[in-house]
């Protein structure tokens, strides 16, 4: 048995005890399936850092085998403090925690922001997934249809007797585990809208609201990955990648935000490009 120590924490990786499974190993991360259908995930770097991740990155070094020490469909044992297997335990009560929340007193996003985000997302954004909602240029995929038809949907608009009541934004329930991959792309992209919301909110401008419990009663419908990714940004926790990324964007820069979009969208196969579609699609609106 060896001990390692987890360097940080994501805001809920200590909220769960009992006995989970080894989902997936990869080069990157171990993922564990936890009794309530998330995964709790052990990753090399701070880029892959959620609410529900531990950055362990001395699991990933030379030297060491992870299919040795984390073997898919074992049992895990997991305490608040400790994430143990047969042969290595990770030890949390000495890691910093990270809350991946979005906190900021105002937003000072503009049109100017809004069409740098664009224009590198245009030179920079994966093809596939759904970036053809945004680049016309691709051909649509059977899921860029689908969302497609999902996003034309109406939304609910505010009643006459109280016109300040915000419009709220129905239907994106139905991108949930739309497309393929570890979070497919519907995911990421209902992610984004749901960061979106936020930063228009800190931007005292005028927002349709997300209608959250639609999307929370959907979570059936996707991979554990997609389920745990929603679950955590439908209580206001978000990727680290995402957090990075809208910090950049926050300050304006136009060389920092095409930087930004570049390095962004290397994040899984397309759910760092899917994530600024969504972004900018909401920006737009």
């Amino acid at each position: 048995m060896i001990t390692l120590n987890a360097e940080i924490k994501g805001a809920f990786a200590d909220d769960f005890s009992g006995s989970a499974v080894v989902a997936s190993v990869y080069s990157k991360a171990v993922n564990i399936l936890l009794s309530n259908s998330l995964l709790l995930s052990i990753v090399r770097s701070e880029d892959e850092l959620s609410a529900l991740s531990i950055l362990v990155p001395e699991l990933f070094s030379e030297g060491i085998e992870i299919s040795h020490l984390f073997k898919s469909g074992a049992e895990v044992s997991i305490t608040g403090e400790r994430v143990r297997a047969e042969n290595v335990e990770i030890d949390l009560r000495n890691a910093d925690l990270w809350d991946c929340s979005l906190i900021y007193e105002r937003s000072r996003i503009n049109w100017e922001t809004i069409a740098l985000l664009e224009k590198a997302l245009m030179k920079y954004g994966k093809k596939g997934g759904l970036l053809g909602i945004i680049d016309k240029s691709c051909e649509p995929d059977i899921f860029t249809r689908k969302a497609l038809e999902v996003l034309e949907g109406p939304a609910e608009t505010p009643g006459i007797e109280q016109p300040e009541t915000p419009v709220v934004l129905q239907g994106l329930s139905g991108l949930v585990g739309l497309g393929i991959g570890f979070t497919p792309s519907g995911d990421d992209f209902i992610a984004s809208v749901i960061m979106g919301e936020r930063i228009a909110k800190a931007a005292g401008k005028p927002y349709p609201v997300i209608d959250r419990r639609d999307i929370e009663n959907a979570l059936y419908k996707t991979s554990y990955g997609g389920r745990t990714l929603l679950w955590q940004v439908l209580r206001n926790q978000f990727p680290f990648y995402m957090v990075k990324f809208i910090k950049s964007l926050l300050r304006g820069e136009p060389s920092e935000i095409a930087a930004s979009v570049s390095k962004t969208v290397l994040h899984g196969e397309t759910s760092g490009t899917d994530f600024l579609t969504g972004l900018l699609w909401f920006l737009k609106k």
